[in-house]
């Protein structure tokens, strides 16, 4: 981490955004077998840039969908952190 935090050093106090899209970011940690601190990322930029914007892009499936609650639930919980910003399907 030091040595990426010395490299978002030349970003100090710049203006910036985070733009998370759930879609991309569930098959990636798939992939490589881990989870994404959506609210620890938000912190560990905003001790550095100016962090104007955190927006969390995703689709919602339908109700009768079985990952319908879990994801409701998800967003409960990250939607202090970030802007939530989703489709709906159905």
């Amino acid at each position: 981490m030091k040595k990426d935090k010395s490299k978002l050093l030349k970003f100090e106090k710049k203006k910036a955004g985070i733009f998370f899209d759930d879609s991309n970011l569930f098959y990636a940690q798939k992939k490589v077998g881990w989870k994404v601190d959506v609210k620890r990322l938000k912190r560990y930029f905003s001790k550095t840039v100016n962090l104007k914007v955190a927006k969390y892009y995703i689709a919602i499936p339908d109700k009768n969908d079985v990952n319908y609650k879990a994801t409701l639930k998800y967003i409960e919980k990250i939607n202090k952190d970030v802007y939530i910003v989703s489709n709906y399907f159905g």
